[in-house]
C-alpha cells in the first residue's frame, strides 16, 4: 500500500474566526489543537489519558460552581477535549456568557483556568472526582450484564454464518442454486 507524503505540518499561528447571526445565544469557544499522538495505546498513555479526564471533571467542577454564583459573568462553562479523525488532538473551553458580559466572562473562565493549570486540584477535589468514576465504572459494570439474549444471538449468528459475497446472490435475494 502507497501512502501519500503531504510534508511536514507547518505552524500557522494564531488565529480568530467570529459568526455573527440574529437570534444566536452567545457563547464563546476558544480551541487549542496539536497533532495527533498515534502511539500505541500502552499503560502509560491509558494512565495519562485517565489523568486528563480527571483533569477536566475537576476543571469543569469548577467552572460549574463558578457559573452558579450570583454575581459571576458567567452563565455556564465547559472544558473538553476530543481527537478530530487521525490527525488532531482538540482542547476546547466553551463560555456562555451573561448578556452584555462577554468579556467578563471570557476573563473569568480563562483566569480560572490558568489558576487550575498553575496551582492544579485540592485532595477533597481528586477524591470526589475519584468517587464520581468508581460509580461511572461500577455503572458500566452493572450495565454489561444486561444486553439482551437476541442481540447476543444475532452477533453469534452473523459471526459464525457470515452472509455469502453480493456478487454471489441472485435477483430474488438469494444465492444461485449452484451456490
Amino acid at each position: 500500500i502507497r501512502a501519500t507524503d503531504f510534508g511536514a505540518s507547518t505552524d500557522k499561528g494564531v488565529a480568530a474566526d467570529a459568526y455573527s447571526e440574529a437570534g444566536l445565544p452567545d457563547s464563546i469557544n476558544l480551541t487549542w489543537f496539536r497533532p495527533f499522538d498515534d502511539h500505541y495505546p500502552d499503560v502509560a498513555r491509558e494512565t495519562s489519558d485517565f489523568i486528563d479526564d480527571l483533569r477536566l471533571s475537576i476543571l469543569n467542577d469548577r467552572l460549574e460552581r463558578r457559573a452558579k454564583e450570583a454575581y459571576s459573568p458567567v452563565v455556564a462553562a465547559e472544558a473538553g477535549r476530543d481527537t478530530v479523525g487521525e490527525t488532531a488532538e482538540v482542547t476546547q473551553l466553551i463560555v456562555t456568557p451573561k448578556p452584555g458580559q462577554d468579556k467578563a466572562a471570557l476573563a473569568a473562565a480563562y483566569a480560572m483556568t490558568r489558576q487550575f493549570a498553575t496551582y492544579g486540584v485540592t485532595p477533597d477535589e481528586l477524591s470526589r472526582a475519584l468517587a464520581d468514576q468508581e460509580a461511572r465504572f461500577q455503572a458500566a459494570v452493572k450495565g454489561a450484564n444486561t444486553r439482551e439474549s437476541r442481540h447476543l444471538a444475532d452477533e453469534l449468528h452473523q459471526q459464525l454464518f457470515p452472509a455469502p459475497p453480493a456478487d454471489a446472490v441472485g435477483a430474488a435475494g438469494r444465492p444461485p442454486a449452484s451456490f
